[in-house]
């Protein structure tokens, strides 16, 4: 029979057993089974991405990339996600898990997939640039699509992406934009009869029959600026305010929409509005053509001659095929005086009247590049717009 003092031992040995193993499971608690799970799912996470061999990732990549192209999405994003989780920052599963989102029509899981792949991996990004503005424009969202494809342009300047951008800032009706790069296809020689006849009026919308309709109603979007500008010039003055006005309220950091709306004022000669239109204006509109030829109509209503003058001229310094413009500016320049460049300046618009008309007798009768050199040759400026408007200062109140 054991005595008292190692009856006491053996319970005191008892009780810190169940001390401790009351301190280190925590009697069951909800809690304490959590956090040994998650310690367990570490533990297999670090073992999945040491048996991640470099033979194995690939297989798997390659299992992968085989379901997405027999149509088992799921599949292959079931194979992508154990990828991942072994090894995070695999480039090529990241964007064909992307792909896999996108395929399903979840274009914001696919566009934060994307945001898993850095500038530290270079064509992985260009990639994630490219396929981001895919799928912002199919998401309406076109301000932002630009933005990518314009510093995948800075990185990795191609034909294909002047393409892109020529053919969606036409689509948004950002035609002063849509110049850079559609010259820039001139230049390379590569460049569609198409986009050549994109070129032939900056100031006018692009009206493409391929380019979707735009959405009008609840679902507005900055594209709806073409169907403005196609309402200007077909004589709807009136229509092409309204929804302009309704694409500023919505769309306030817009420079094209803010400096269209103050274009179409000045065309009704709303100066009321108009002044109220340049009390509020965002940053960098200066560098839109209409902005400056609503400030040369106010300037020309108010008898400031020379003002306009150089309102005008700076629109035709940033569109040189605006037709409309030149005669503004023309007159301007009469009004100031100045007969010989008014003269220039009026020859000018003939010229691009010339050009306008035989570039729609190309497009009607299929004629050949004789007869494209021959537009080409007609709209060559008569007078350089930016000598005149050089010296351009503008009015203490205007911005």
């Amino acid at each position: 029979m054991p005595n008292r003092s190692t009856s006491s031992a053996a319970i005191g040995c008892l009780l810190m057993t169940a001390i401790v193993c009351v301190a280190l499971t925590g009697c069951g608690r909800q809690d304490d089974a959590a956090t040994a799970e998650s310690i367990l799912a570490r533990q297999r996470k670090v073992s999945q991405s040491r048996a991640m061999t470099r033979d194995s990732l690939d297989d798997q990549l390659k299992l992968a990339k085989t379901r997405f192209d027999s149509g088992n999405i799921a599949g292959a994003e079931a194979v992508l996600r154990a990828i991942l989780v072994a090894t995070p920052d695999q480039a090529d599963a990241i964007i064909l898990l992307a792909n896999c989102q996108a395929k399903n029509r979840r274009y914001d899981d696919a566009l934060a997939t994307l945001g898993g792949i850095t500038k530290d991996q270079p064509d992985a990004y260009a990639v994630a640039l490219d396929l981001s503005a895919e799928w912002l424009i199919q998401t309406r969202q076109y301000d932002e699509a630009i933005a990518r494809l314009q510093t995948l342009l800075q990185s990795r300047s191609s034909n294909r992406v002047h393409r892109r951008l020529a053919n969606l800032l036409n689509r948004v009706g950002r035609r002063n934009d849509a110049a850079e790069h559609l010259r820039a296809l001139a230049r390379s020689g590569d460049i569609s009869e198409k986009e050549l006849f994109a070129m032939k009026s900056f100031s006018e919308p692009f009206l493409d029959a391929e380019f979707p309709v735009p959405d009008l109603g609840e679902y507005l979007a900055p594209d709806a600026l073409r169907e403005a500008k196609r309402e200007r010039i077909e004589g709807d003055i009136v229509t092409a305010r309204r929804l302009s006005e309704r694409l500023r309220d919505k769309f306030p950091q817009s420079t094209s929409i803010a400096a269209f709306l103050g274009q179409v004022l000045a065309d009704l000669q709303d100066f009321s509005a108009l002044q109220r239109w340049q009390s509020d204006l965002p940053g960098d509109i200066e560098r839109e053509p209409e902005y400056w030829y609503a400030l040369g109509v106010w300037a020309e209503s108010t008898g400031k001659h020379r003002e306009a003058v150089r309102c005008f001229g700076e629109v035709v310094k940033r569109d040189e095929t605006d037709r409309k413009s030149y005669v503004a500016f023309a007159r301007a320049l009469g009004a100031s005086g100045e007969t010989e460049a008014a003269e220039q300046a009026t020859q000018r618009y003939r010229r691009l009247v010339d050009a306008s008309n035989l570039t729609a007798t190309i497009g009607a009768r299929r004629e050949s590049y004789d007869a494209f050199s021959d537009a080409a040759r007609r709209a060559e400026p008569a007078v350089r717009s930016d000598r005149v408007a050089s010296d351009c200062k503008r009015e203490p109140n205007a911005r």
